[in-house]
């Protein structure tokens, strides 16, 4: 039975949900979570992904998928003019008016994840004439993103962002506010304005799936037929995530030809990666002996890791791993590896107890190397530790309920 029964809830997040990165497992994770609060679970999204099929009260709603940039023109619109700004979005996103309001006249509250898609709870507001009381996930902040130079039509959606993040913050429509972080909301207070009262720590989980996986590695080998060779990577260097700049990947390669040039060439590097269209687009500055592991279950990246020699975490400073350590971070826990982390805040504070952690001087290739060469030395000592305390689906559905019960008075 339901916590909020006869209520259904909202789950806007137009991503690929699909896709394995940062942003999409929260999504996922939250979405799980929230199935045993409420009657029913509708998600909005340009995709759907089968981690959802065993949940009988999840219900799917396509969104047509459009270019970032006008996300951010209609999110301006609906603050300046709403009426008009509904009906471009209906249009834009082929949205059937009559089929979306019957299914959401039992939705008790919008959770939208991203700021600027709170567009879209407005609009389900406006299509209802109801006001449904809307929750947004701030699991980033473009003040805190480092800003690309290379594409105009990326400069021109940064710069509308930051222009949105600022506005839109304030937007009383929105009666809370969920973040994956303690560090994250003190900078959200201290820098919007935003009232403390109305913004809840939700942290990134980890699956029990994942966590029993990681345990009892060595029987769940059988699963790894489709990676040939995959389960020893002795002598490798592991990076599981996004290959982008915001995420310090370019720093890691750097790093690791620094490595390769003292210790030789048997240092090899691993990557785990969410989507293969972002290997094509740094194929050319990885090593040739690179291996690549591409849209691994999450379940088994502990495994994969356990099995490397040296993990390394190159997040950099002055972005939002100040203040929110990537969810990646807890695979990388679970697999009792030497980890080689930039110093940031948020990543020291979720390392603290852990064994095996290496912190080196952020934004800095050479002392990432110099960390890498010190936790191969380390690496001959390691024993393989139980699996570390790490938040999972209960604390994520306890700390969701306590937002839900504010919002809705209960």
């Amino acid at each position: 039975m339901s916590v909020f029964r006869g209520y259904d809830i909202a789950v806007i997040a137009p991503f690929n949900l699909a896709a394995r990165d940062g942003t999409s497992i929260r999504v996922i994770n939250m979405a799980r979570a929230v199935a045993g609060l409420f009657d029913r679970v509708i998600i909005f999204s340009n995709s759907y992904t089968n981690e959802f099929f065993n949940i009988s009260s999840i219900n799917y709603i396509k969104l047509y998928n459009i270019a970032s940039r006008y996300h951010y023109i209609v999110a301006l619109g609906m603050l300046i003019e709403p009426k008009l700004t509904s009906k471009l979005v209906s249009r834009m996103l082929h949205i059937d008016a009559e089929y979306i309001e019957k299914a959401v006249e039992k939705v008790g509250i919008i959770h939208v994840h991203w700021l600027v898609f709170n567009y879209l709870g407005k609009f389900l507001n406006m299509l209802t004439r109801r006001h449904i009381p809307i929750v947004v996930d701030l699991h980033g902040s473009f003040k805190l993103q480092t800003a690309p130079t290379n594409s105009p039509r990326d400069i021109l959606a940064h710069i509308m962002g930051l222009l949105y993040e600022r506005i839109g913050i304030k937007d009383k429509a929105i009666v809370a506010f969920t973040v994956p972080s303690f560090g994250f909301k003190e900078f959200m207070v201290r820098f919007y304005g935003v009232a403390p009262e109305s913004m809840f720590v939700v942290p990134d989980i980890v699956e029990q799936e994942v966590i029993d996986t990681a345990k009892r590695c060595e029987e769940t080998l059988v699963a790894f037929r489709d990676y040939k060779d995959c389960c020893d990577f002795y002598g490798y260097v592991a990076y599981a995530g996004s290959l982008t700049k915001f995420h310090g990947f370019f720093d890691l390669i750097k790093a690791v030809r620094i490595v390769r040039r003292r210790l030789g060439n048997s240092v090899r590097l691993l990557l785990i990666v969410p989507e293969a269209g972002q290997v094509m687009r740094v194929k050319s500055l990885l090593p040739e002996d690179t291996k690549i592991l591409v849209g691994l279950p999450r379940r088994l990246v502990p495994c994969v890791l356990r099995g490397a020699s040296v993990l390394v975490l190159p997040h950099p400073a002055g972005t939002q791993f100040d203040y929110i350590p990537s969810n990646k971070i807890y695979d990388y826990m679970l697999s009792g590896r030497p980890i080689v982390a930039y110093k940031t805040m948020a990543v020291v504070e979720t390392l603290k107890k852990y064994p095996y952690a290496i912190f080196v001087k952020p934004n800095d290739p050479e002392a990432l190397a110099d960390g890498v060469i010190k936790a191969f030395e380390l690496w001959r000592d390691v024993k393989l530790q139980e699996v570390d305390d790490v938040p999972t689906l209960d604390d994520a559905k306890k700390a969701l309920e306590r937002v839900y019960r504010y919002v809705l008075k209960w």
